[in-house]
């Protein structure tokens, strides 16, 4: 019989042993508690901006927290947050107070803020925007987003926005003006759009044969893009025109009126 109620004591040390080391192992958290939300973005004017706001009912102390930009992170050094109040960030690269340590892409992205231990406050995918276009929230602190074509920095959001348009073809150049025999032509294209640009090509041909071709992203700017038309004998005559699209199947052309209206020029006149 000792040795029974022997066994039994050590399995019930044993199971609280267990239980008390269950209790211990909390798991981490992925999401913070704390109620914060990005608001509004502007990525075209200088600086660009964040704006961050507190929907909540008491103040929030943002000592170390941080803001995160694809793969740089800003760890904000101090500053309170009102009740229902905004926090406003310039995205200029100079990493100090409220002045992160990286700029935005004008070409969309993902924005996210953590709190002290790396949790998940909030995260936001900003699109594309075109100049004096800000990208916010509607009302305040709501799930909705909308394009505003008036910024509000550290403000409520207006209501005014606006309605999804087709891509903007601000610009295209041909070099050269006057190709010479087989002398390779780049068309450069400045397009915009309050999304995203989905499809840009270049429909070209000359004597019966139709092309069609990509552009690609040339330099710095998102806006701007380039391809070529090949090199042909003198004489040839080529036509040509642009067609964008953008992700919710809004087109525009260049020039307008295309396809039935098209670009022409002369190989070696």
């Amino acid at each position: 019989m000792t040795k029974i109620k022997t066994i039994f004591l050590l399995l019930s040390i044993l199971l609280l042993l267990v239980n008390c080391s269950k209790e211990k192992s909390i798991p981490t958290e992925k999401d913070s508690n704390i109620k914060l939300v990005i608001n509004e973005v502007m990525t075209y004017n200088s600086p660009n901006w964040i704006e961050i706001y507190n929907p909540g009912d008491s103040a929030i102390n943002m000592e170390g927290f941080h803001i995160i930009k694809d793969n740089f992170i800003f760890t904000i050094t101090g500053g309170i947050i009102d009740a229902k109040g905004f926090a406003l960030f310039f995205c200029d690269a100079e990493n100090f107070s409220n002045h992160t340590s990286f700029i935005l892409s004008s070409s969309g992205g993902n924005i996210a803020i953590t709190d002290k231990e790396n949790n998940s406050i909030d995260r936001v995918y900003y699109p594309q925007m075109d100049q004096s276009v800000s990208f916010g929230r509607k009302p305040d602190g709501s799930a909705d987003f909308l394009l505003l074509n008036t910024p509000t920095p550290s403000t409520t959001n207006l209501p005014v926005y606006i309605p999804n348009q087709a891509p903007d073809i601000k610009s295209v150049s041909m070099l050269p003006e006057f190709p010479s025999a087989y002398q390779i032509v780049t068309i450069n294209i400045n397009v915009v759009d309050d999304y995203r640009i989905d499809t840009l090509l270049l429909y070209y041909s000359s004597d019966g044969f139709d092309t069609v071709v990509e552009f690609y992203r040339s330099c710095c700017d998102p806006r701007l893009k380039s391809t070529e038309i090949k090199g042909l004998p003198a004489g040839s005559i080529v036509n040509y025109y642009i067609k964008a699209v953008d992700d919710s199947l809004l087109s525009s052309f260049y020039p307008i009126g295309a396809p039935n209206t098209q670009k022409t020029y002369t190989v070696g006149q």
